[in-house]
This record gives C-alpha cells, structure tokens and sequence, in this order.
C-alpha cells in the first residue's frame, strides 16, 4: 500500500525545523519514524519535542501516518472452534506465507477492505487487534465472543475484508518490503527484510537493526542505535571509519576506468579497490583491456529540433516565488509536481519543486513554508536574475525535448557531430515515468516510440525500431546507424514518432465489475527524449603511448614529469624498461608511478597503436597558361576537380593480407 508522499520534512535547516523540499545528499540520510516526539526523546535532545529545532539536528526526519503503513497480506480465509465454549478466539489464514512460529506475538494487526466500500455499517475496515500467537500461515486474535464476528473479516463474506496489515514494521524482524519512489514513480531505494531475533519484545527496547554495508544484505543487532541528528551520527557504526564509500551511477560510464568504483560481493570493497600493488589494481589492469565506452553524444538541446518541443527557458523577470518565463507556452499545471533547474546564473546546479505554472509563468510556492522552499541539493534561497537558463521537468542535467500528444513527429538534426562515416549503435536516453512495480510484478506503462534515421543516399527515413519503451534504465536500443545515415557534412537526422501517450488515471475493477477505492496511475502524459549514444566511435586525436615522447605525455592529464619519462621508456615497478611495446591499456598500470586514479585522468585520451586513418585527398587539373611548368595562380586555370576521402586500417596480419584495409570511402 502506498504509506504517503513526502513533501516536507523536520530537521533544522537555517533556523526552521520544517524543510519543505527535502532531499537525501550524496551519502547522506533521512529517517522515516512513526513518532517525530518520541524519536527526539529517545535518540535526541531527550525531551518530547519536535524533531529538527536543535542545531544538531539536521538529518531530515518524515513522520510516517501512524494509519497506513504496515506490512500487508491477503487473507485467504477466517477459521474459528466454537467447541467447549472457545468463543474468543479467530485465526486469519494467509496465502503462500511461510512464517515463523509466534515470530508476531505482540504486534497489533489491522483489516484492510481494498475491495468493498469501507463505509459499510459491518465493515470491520480499520478494526485493529492483537496478536495471541501465529503458525506458518496463520494469525490467532483473541477477544470475548470474537468467533461470532469472524463473518467481518471473512473475504468470501460479502461484509469481509480482503487484507490484514501488520502496523508498522515487525518488532522482532524478518521479511518486510519497504520501497522509496521519487515523483516518476521510479524506484530509489527498497529494504526487503531485515535481522531476525527471536527473543522477547521486551528485549528489543533500545536496539536497532542495521546492515554492516549499506549495498549489501547482513544485517545485524546492535545495542547502541547509529541514530543522531548529524549525517556522522546517523552513519551506521561500521562505517564511520571505512574509505570505500559506496557510489551511486546514473548514466553510461564516460571513462573504462569508472568500473573499479563497482561494488564487490565483499563488504566495503570496490574492484578497484587498494592499493597500486593490490587485487584492485590487478582487476582494473585486466578489465581496461577489454572494456570500452567510446561513444558521441547527442544532447536533444543542441539539434534542429520540428515537432516536439525542448524543457527549457529563460527567465523573463522574477516575481513572488516564481518567475515569468521568456517563451513559455505551456499548458496550466503540465509541470506541477515536477522540477525547475537553473542551468545558469547564481542558482546554476540548484533545482526547486514547482507547485503550479500558467502559459507563461512556473511558481514554486509552497504551502507548507507559506513562501518558496530552499533549493536542492545546497538549501539556498530562491533568487534567480533576469535572463538565467532554466530546465523543467525532471532536473537532469541537460534539458529533455517532450510531447504530450500521441502520434506526433519530432525530428532532430544534429550538424557536424559525426567525424567518420561508419556503423554505430544508435541508444535513446529519456525517462522511464509509467513503470508500475509491486514485490513481484513489473508493468511497462512508458510511451512507445518509432525511431528512424534520414538516409542521406536514398533521401528518406529508414526505420530502425518500433513501439519500443524506456526501461528501468532509462533506455532504448533503437538499432543500427549506417554510413548512409551520415552527411558528407557530418550530419545526423532522427525522427520519433510517439504513441499514447495520456494521462490515465482508471481505476481498477472488482471481481464482480464494481470501482474500486483505489486507483493507479498507469501513464503520465509525456514521452520524453533526453539525448542520444553512437557507440563505438572512434575518437579523433587520442595519443598513442607506444610512440608518443615524454614531453607529449606531460601534457596529460594527471601524468607528472617522472610518470611521463617512464611512460615513454617502458618503466617497470621494478625500475626495467620492458614493457613496451604496450599491447593492453591494462599494462599501463604496470608502469612505475601509475596508480589506477592516474589512468582513469588519462584513459579516454590514449591508444595503443595508430592502425587507423582518415586520407583527405584533393585532385585538380589546370591549365599552365603562361606554359612556365608551374601553377600560377594569378593566370593559370583550374579545369576540373575531385575531393576525396579515405579511412583506412593498417593490418597486422601474415602476409596472405593486404596491409591496408579500406574502411570508408567517401566523394566530397
């Protein structure tokens, strides 16, 4: 069940315990609690106040709805003995639950009618009771005369309920399924179980339960709580003094050497983790011999762009928390709930939530703050200037182009991005907004997309794919970009073509054809489009490190004078030059002085040997006028003329090869 949404929080920020645009920094924390006073009165100040008016209280804290959060499962069926007088007692049967025996004892349980309407007379919806004891599938409620009520919560009855919810989260641990979504209902984080102790209720007073690394799955029981209102107090105890933080990725990797910040199955280990000497160096020596990421990107802001419309604008003049837009032209409300970021000016970086736009003007007034939320992720005031950049809707990076109309053509035409004519893989990069997730089942509610590419030979689009959808990774692979898709000039043009896209807002259906209470939102009005990967692409001036001089290593990034000499020379961790020629990137980690840090400055910018090459070929033929054997330019005339282009490949191979392979061949 869906225990709320999070739009403010308590903790202290600039004298104000309310902070109505929270936000979880990078390694950073936030608590969600079922009683702000009594976590202040257990883990802070040690009074029964609110959270987040001491200065020492800046970890956000949200107050969970002590009558909607809990673990739920459905009920199967009611079973009662009415022998020997036994009218107190009714057990709820679950389905496919394996519990532990009397793991609940103590838990307070409520029934759920997500079916019917909750506001029948016998509805037992909100009824909430203890737990007596429990079996492998089973609950035991207790109370005088019970067994004549157990119709109530029966789901074959008519007046039933469908759902039992444990209220809050089991006290003595176990299997649990606790999801944060943020506003595209994309997953962020989910706990699905945590420590078991079996052993009195009692007895779990003043323990936590936490995970020794936050990436992985062990759980343990510690007596003293890491909680505490600054991000060192909050940090689990494990951690504190450990150097290998956990990172968080979103996008491809822009370097090869990005992968040793992967996490390992070990506790607190990365791949690249260690020393020069140790196992992550070893790993990362072998992975950068045969991992790539050479790639062109091509930003939705910076093409030619028909059809569909780009998130972006300027400021116009600020008012009252918000700002007139330069272009605007907006439906009312289409970003409400999203995001506004500035890409230039003093708020450059800084995103705000938007509560509300008209054609031409986005207002981030909040309710709560009564005034304009401080920004995220830095908390500063909002003071934009005339004229700053800003992006709306999901607050990356650079802006997305959009439509909120189905069937409609958007063609994208980006000048001058291609350097040489080849075959490239073509990845669409959006945003994945309609991905409805339960524990087991995934629904892919994203719009579809056609996408195709201009053929600059035959002169018209060739398709490449069709009602594909953005994933969880926020991605599609549309195909194959061939050299026809490519101009003399270097060009590339790309049409989508989306398909419904609407808000749908149905509600679900009962078994018996009746509305029921709750409703799913399956699409968001948007198809989306952020930017787009050729890969692989070959990249133009990288410097071959097998016959580059000391001097033109030094101008790497990263690569000191002595670092540059050894390079050069082929210099060993033993002081030997025997390492050139280099046959993988990975033996670069073997020169003495290289750390896996240097390579990862340096990376994208070297290669192991120039058996690639573009020939520019120009023909003329002329007249010698003047008849002196040289070509004058004041007199002599230039009849005819051809220019050419060649990409050839030096093999390497037995003598049954020709030297040189063609690869491209272009008239210009």
């Amino acid at each position: 069940n869906d225990i709320g949404i999070i739009r403010s929080a308590s903790g202290y920020s600039s004298g104000d315990s309310t902070q109505a645009n929270p936000t979880i920094a990078s390694n950073g924390y936030f608590y969600c609690v079922n009683n702000l006073r009594l976590f202040n009165a257990e883990f802070g100040t040690g009074s029964v106040s609110p959270w987040g008016r001491n200065p020492g209280q800046t970890v956000p804290a949200w107050e969970i709805p002590s009558d909607s959060w809990g673990v739920q499962y459905k009920i199967r069926k009611v079973g009662t003995d009415t022998t020997a007088g036994k009218w107190e007692w009714v057990r709820i049967y679950t389905s496919n639950e394996r519990f532990r025996r009397d793991q609940f004892v103590g838990e307070i349980v409520e029934f759920c009618d997500t079916i019917h309407s909750p506001q029948r007379a016998r509805s037992a919806n909100g009824s909430r009771y203890k737990v007596y004891a429990n079996g492998p599938n089973w609950f035991e409620l207790r109370q005088y005369t019970l067994a004549w009520e157990a119709g109530r919560f029966d789901p074959q009855n008519r007046d039933g309920c469908d759902t039992l919810m444990i209220v809050g989260m089991p006290a003595k641990g176990g299997v649990v399924s606790m999801t944060l979504k943020n506003q595209y209902n994309q997953i962020t984080s989910r706990t699905v179980d945590y420590a078991f102790l079996n052993d009195e209720i009692r007895n779990w007073f003043g323990r936590s339960v936490e995970k020794v690394d936050p990436t992985h799955y062990t759980w343990v029981v510690r007596r003293r709580p890491s909680f505490g209102g600054k991000p060192a107090d909050a940090r689990n105890s494990s951690t504190r003094n450990i150097g290998v933080q956990a990172n968080v990725k979103n996008g491809p990797y822009n370097s090869v050497t990005e992968v040793q910040y992967v996490r390992k199955g070990e506790d607190f280990e990365n791949v690249g983790a260690g020393s020069k000497s140790g196992s992550g160096a070893r790993t990362m020596a072998s992975l950068a011999s045969f991992f790539g990421n050479s790639h062109i990107r091509l930003e939705a802001m910076d093409a030619d762009v028909t059809g569909w419309k780009i998130a972006y604008d300027s400021v116009a003049n600020a008012i009252r928390n918000g700002v007139n837009a330069g272009r605007g032209g907006w439906e009312d409300d289409q970003w409400k709930g999203q995001r506004i970021r500035f890409m230039t000016g003093p708020l450059r970086g800084e995103t705000f939530p938007v509560t509300g736009n008209s054609r031409n003007t986005v207002s981030i007034y909040d309710p709560i703050s009564a005034g304009a939320p401080r920004s995220t992720p830095s908390g500063v005031s909002f003071r934009p200037n005339d004229d700053d950049l800003f992006t709306l809707g999901p607050g990356y990076t650079t802006p997305f182009s959009y439509t909120r109309r189905s069937n409609d053509e958007g063609v994208f035409t980006w000048r001058g991005c291609v350097q040489a004519p080849a075959s490239y893989e073509l990845y669409l990069f959006g945003l994945n907004d309609a991905i409805n997730t339960t524990e087991f089942l995934e629904e892919n509610n994203n719009s579809p997309l056609d996408v195709s590419v201009w053929n600059y030979v035959a002169q018209r689009f060739d398709p490449l794919c069709s009602r594909e959808k953005y994933d969880k990774d926020d991605c599609i692979h549309a195909g194959t970009v061939k050299p026809e898709h490519i101009s003399p000039q270097g060009d590339v043009k790309m049409r989508l073509v989306s398909h419904d896209v609407v808000e749908d807002d149905a509600p679900g259906q009962s078994k018996d054809g009746r509305v029921m209470t709750r409703s799913v939102r399956r699409r968001s009005g948007y198809a989306w489009f952020n930017y787009a990967l050729l890969t692989p692409a070959p990249v133009i001036g990288r410097v071959n490190v097998n016959t580059a001089s000391a001097r033109l290593l030094r101008s790497l990034p990263g690569v000191t004078d002595t670092l540059a000499a050894n390079i050069a020379a082929g210099v060993d961790s033993h002081g030997v030059p025997s390492l050139k020629p280099y046959r993988r990137l990975g033996d670069l980690l073997s020169v003495r002085g290289m750390s896996v840090a240097a390579l990862e400055r340096m990376a994208n910018l070297v290669m192991l040997q120039s058996d690639a090459y573009t020939i520019a070929v120009e023909a003329q033929a002329v007249r010698d006028v003047n008849r002196n054997g040289a070509f004058d330019d004041a007199s002599d005339a230039v009849t005819a003329e051809r220019r050419m282009r060649y990409i050839v490949r030096m093999r390497h191979g037995g003598p049954e090869l020709p030297p040189v392979q063609l690869l491209e061949k272009t008239r210009l």
